[in-house]
């Protein structure tokens, strides 16, 4: 009964991640509503869990780190549903979602850390799905980097009216700021892909490589940038603060790739 639960949980938790990454390239109310139905439907499949494992006898019961994932992944859910009944917060569906599944497939992989065979074979696969979808997702935010570095140099010579041959070449602000958010579009449900395939990793390591700047940087960004969606699409939050948080949001990310390339070439 509780792997049924378990394995429902996780599709409903999967559905709803794509339909609110999907909400990113439509913007449709309709979308955001199937998104919420879905997590809904995920958060009563995790109360149903959370429930039958309270009532279990010793054998089938969770473990206690196993059963504080499965809670704070239906908070989570359940913090998100109340407060969008309130506010319309569509896009911060696709921050919370993603984070349940990852919560999720993190139980599902622990196990895989003792094992051999088909498990350990699935876990690198994901790993190099995983590895593949962060590489893109930055390739993306390297881009919206990009353009809003130009739209802040460019912004500071209309102000300041000392114009030069760099700033003269430079498109309009429009155009720079539509291309940043663009970019950050596109990269923003690679990079989530690439994150909650990462917890098939923390599984196999151990959930406290949380810790490591490495992990724990593009986590932040990924909030970072999550939450400058948010802002962009409901509040038109845009212009310098806008371009300056997608900055802050890029440095973090860029953290974790330096540490990697340092410790790849230290061979550590």
């Amino acid at each position: 009964m509780l792997k049924t639960l378990f394995y429902t949980s996780v599709a409903c938790h999967g559905l709803a991640t794509t339909i609110f990454l999907a909400y990113l390239f439509r913007f449709r109310s309709g979308v955001g509503k199937m998104a919420r139905a879905a997590l809904w439907c995920a958060f009563a499949a995790q109360l149903a869990l959370v429930g039958t494992a309270l009532g279990s006898t010793a054998g089938e019961a969770l473990t206690n780190l196993e059963l504080g994932l499965h809670l704070a992944a239906a908070i989570l859910d359940i913090s998100y549903l109340l407060l969008s009944a309130r506010f319309k917060m569509p896009l911060l569906g696709g921050i919370v979602a993603p984070i349940s599944t990852a919560l999720l497939l993190t139980i599902l992989f622990v196990p895989a850390a003792g094992q051999s065979g088909e498990a350990t074979q699935m876990v690198g696969v994901l790993t190099y799905v995983h590895i593949g979808a962060s590489v893109l997702g930055f390739a993306f935010f390297s881009a919206s980097f990009g353009a809003s570095l130009a739209y802040l140099l460019q912004d500071y010579s209309l102000r300041t009216k000392r114009r030069t041959g760099l700033t003269r070449m430079l498109p309009p602000l429009a155009r720079l700021e539509r291309v940043s958010f663009r970019m950050l579009i596109l990269g923003f449900p690679i990079f989530t892909i690439g994150l909650i395939l990462g917890t098939v990793w923390v599984g196999h390591v151990g959930v406290e490589v949380f810790l490591r700047p490495q992990v724990l940087f593009p986590i932040l960004a990924w909030i970072v940038f999550g939450v400058l969606l948010q802002m962009y699409s409901t509040s038109g939050w845009r212009g310098t603060r806008a371009a300056i948080m997608n900055i802050v949001g890029y440095l973090l990310v860029l953290q974790s790739v330096l540490i990697y390339a340092l410790r790849g070439a230290l061979g550590a």
